[in-house]
């Protein structure tokens, strides 16, 4: 990280802001007590030309497409989450997964949990058909709504074990309603992966107990870049169907139109 780096070299920025010293440092910097986060609690990327401490960069392969070199966050956020996970269940392969949300963190949790981890049963679930088409040809199984029927309280320990569970849940879209129906569908002993953020949800508490689950909440991807630079490096085609859209940046007002149209578009590219 940052040593090496000279004039002409590609690379990629981390999104945080971190001292490297601090007691969370040592174990995730995502969570440095004085942390800062680019493009939200300081200036960010939205120009021609930044200046960034080496320190916060990253080299990459001299022959790395930068096109999908800038797909690098979303796909370490994703391996962030799914390392924690597998801390929780070293066997993650031989698991059932259902992940919610098929936008950019979604997909890239696809990707990595079928061609880093291994997994073969991965469901996708999400309301827009772009999205779960792109989930499909990816290799998802798509669910039907009625599947993903919340349960409500289980009445006897024997109804714990009824309907379509999964191992795994992973939530990635930050819905109230989706958070609290995560909590379900998980089978006991699953683990809950939170990557979406809101303020409140109403959901069964009682069910986190009966199933003695896990649930994990994750933020940011500092830590995994250098692993994920190298996946792509490795595995160009498997990332390229994550970019949906190319403009140009003086076209950048198109591009956040097609953008906010999420039956259009998946990852919007902008290019000099």
């Amino acid at each position: 990280m940052g040593l090496g780096i000279k004039k002409g070299d590609k690379v990629t920025g981390d999104c945080s802001r971190f001292c490297g010293e601090c007691a969370n440092c040592r174990i995730d910097k995502n969570l440095c007590t004085t942390i800062e986060k680019f493009c939200i609690t300081t200036d960010g990327a939205s120009a021609e030309y930044i200046i960034r401490d080496a320190a916060y960069l990253y080299k990459a392969p001299e022959n790395i497409s930068l096109e999908f070199l800038s797909l690098a966050e979303p796909l370490a956020v994703a391996f962030h989450l799914l390392n924690k996970i597998k801390e929780a269940l070293p066997d993650l392969g031989q698991k059932n997964i259902l992940i919610f949300g098929a936008g950019p963190i979604g997909i890239s949790a696809l990707i990595l949990l079928r061609n880093y981890f291994a997994c073969e049963k991965i469901s996708v679930f999400d309301i827009a058909r772009n999205r779960i088409r792109l989930a499909e040809t990816l290799g998802a199984t798509i669910p039907k709504k009625r599947e993903l029927a919340i349960d409500g309280e289980h009445s006897n320990y024997g109804s714990l074990y009824s309907g379509l569970k999964y191992d795994v849940v992973i939530e990635t879209t930050g819905v109230a309603d989706v958070i609290a129906a995560t909590i379900s569908l998980a089978r006991p002993l699953g683990v809950i992966g939170l990557l979406g953020m809101v303020p409140k949800v109403t959901a069964n508490f009682k069910n986190i107990v009966v199933k003695a689950l896990k649930i994990v909440g994750s933020i940011g991807g500092t830590g995994e870049f250098l692993d994920i630079i190298d996946f792509i490096h490795k595995h160009p085609d498997l990332v390229k169907p994550m970019i949906s859209h190319r403009y140009h940046i003086m076209d950048t007002r198109q591009a956040f139109e097609v953008a906010s149209d999420v039956e259009q578009a998946h990852k919007i590219l902008l290019y000099l």
